[in-house]
């Protein structure tokens, strides 16, 4: 494999939209989120905020946990058309390495080169996936905390039939620890080689230099790009129907809806508790320019 790649952001940040554009290259495999780390790693994210702090929980890792794991692996096996077959596995960190196998397999039959996974909450687990593979390489997809907040408010309203499990209904103070943790974590890893930092704007409103970017960092070349492929693999519209928008690959002017969503004070609670977007995007562009 030339790249194993991980795209990670907080829910409603472009994650799929730019998924979307990073898969219509046709050397690069793209698969459904797996959410395989959360239910891999030891410890998992809960829906509790503990003095600004998102906090964690352990995992089982009995016999059952690794018959589910095991299970998982095997429709990823369906949905990505690989041909290796899953044990069962004695040890449930086993499942690690098999997990890597399927996306290597998979991508090798197809002839790619470069395979890229996207599911938002395996931010949480960077450490766990740095060890598991040492050489792969993350992209970072960083949005407004506000705009984050209110799409998510909005989505958990418009699609509240199918959101009852979801990120998006867990309250505004546990989404803003979400963002600011998140966002703790996209800077962690500034200056190191094998991690990229976009930003939403600059995929809107700069979208072939930030393309031009990314191919590189992930080894693909740009000028394959192609917009008409078929992506309906990399998303189940019937579950997940908010996504559809993405799926067309259409740069659409982003909608700044927390004045109209949200009344004067929660604006002013959001201001006072969410991290300085100016202030974060001042220190990933310096640190670039550094680098330069």
């Amino acid at each position: 494999m030339n790249s194993r790649v991980f795209l990670l952001g907080a829910p409603r940040s472009g994650t799929t939209f730019l998924y979307a554009l990073l898969a219509s290259q046709p050397n690069v495999l793209s698969m459904p989120e797996t959410g395989f780390f959360e239910r891999w790693a030891p410890r998992r994210l809960q829906h509790v905020v503990l003095d600004g702090q998102l906090s964690m929980v352990a995992c089982p890792t009995g016999r059952t946990a690794r018959r589910d794991l095991g299970a998982s692996l095997q429709e990823l096996a369906k949905k990505i058309c690989s041909t290796e077959r899953v044990k069962g596995r004695l040890f449930f960190r086993s499942y690690g390495r098999d997990y890597i196998r399927l996306l290597d397999s998979a991508a090798a039959a197809q002839r790619k080169t470069v395979w890229i996974e996207k599911t938002p909450n395996h931010l949480f687990y960077l450490d766990k996936i740095e060890q598991l593979v040492p050489n792969a390489k993350f992209i970072h997809l960083i949005r407004k905390g506000e705009d984050v907040v209110a799409s998510c408010v909005r989505a958990s309203i418009g699609y509240a039939q199918l959101l009852d499990k979801w990120t998006f209904c867990q309250g505004i103070p546990w989404l803003t620890a979400y963002w600011n943790t998140a966002t703790d974590i996209h800077l962690s890893t500034l200056g190191r080689q094998n991690h990229m930092i976009v930003f939403y704007e600059d995929v809107v409103h700069d979208i072939s230099n930030t393309l031009s970017r990314l191919f590189e960092f992930i080894g693909c070349d740009v000028s394959r790009w192609d917009c008409t492929m078929k992506l309906d693999h990399i998303v189940n519209l019937v579950e997940e129907p908010w996504k559809a928008a993405a799926l067309t690959r259409h740069v659409a002017t982003p909608q700044h809806v927390t004045d109209t969503l949200f009344g004067k004070d929660i604006v002013s609670w959001l201001t006072k508790h969410l991290r300085s977007y100016e202030r974060i995007r001042a220190t990933v562009l310096s640190t670039r320019a550094a680098r330069n």
